[in-house]
């Protein structure tokens, strides 16, 4: 029983110092969390009508090497095996085969240079790539130290590359990060 109030204490001093930051009294917001076994509905964010106007940009990098596409299903699993990678909710017919080798991942030459210190991807750079360069959104989980960063980078970078010359001050990429990192 203790523990509980000191629970609801500590949220109710949460609420009061959140809506003191903001001024106003502290509204609760409808969680968008869906009971087991049915669909949770997204949160509006944005003006999708300005995004549907904007010109469309180039997302898709990826066409699997050789190497790659002549995998059995057998063989790919052995390598995500190999690898300690779980694949979960992969839209149905995408190649999403993890690469062994930087030449695999289909990144141009100036960027593939950016590897040449390095024998071959680590995990998560293996699976990502094959994701993100062909233009799908995921969320990957590894370690410090695991190579996340240029998982993600280097793919920006093709992005980066692949775009008209934008307006000075104007962003063409924006990275969000744990400030931990």
């Amino acid at each position: 029983k203790k523990e509980k109030k000191e629970k609801k204490e500590k949220k109710e001093k949460r609420d009061r110092d959140v809506a003191g930051d903001a001024g106003v009294e502290a509204k609760k917001v409808k969680s968008t969390a869906a009971a087991p076994g049915k669909r949770a509905e997204l949160a509006a964010v944005g003006d999708h009508d300005l995004a549907k106007s904007a010109p469309a940009f180039k997302r898709d990098f990826y066409t699997p090497a050789a190497s790659v596409s002549k995998l059995s299903q057998k063989e790919v699993d052995a390598r995500r095996e190999k690898l300690g990678i779980t694949l979960e909710s992969a839209p149905a017919g995408t190649n999403f085969t993890p690469v062994a080798e930087f030449s695999e991942a289909g990144f141009s030459a100036d960027v593939l240079a950016s590897t040449a210190n390095f024998k071959t991807p680590s995990p998560i750079q293996a699976q990502s790539w094959p994701i993100v360069l062909q233009g799908h959104d995921m969320v990957g989980i590894a370690a410090t130290g695991s190579g996340k960063t240029i998982a993600f980078g280097l793919p920006a970078l093709m992005q980066i590359l692949a775009q008209d010359k934008c307006k000075p001050g104007s962003p063409q990429c924006l990275v969000l990060a744990p400030t931990r990192e």
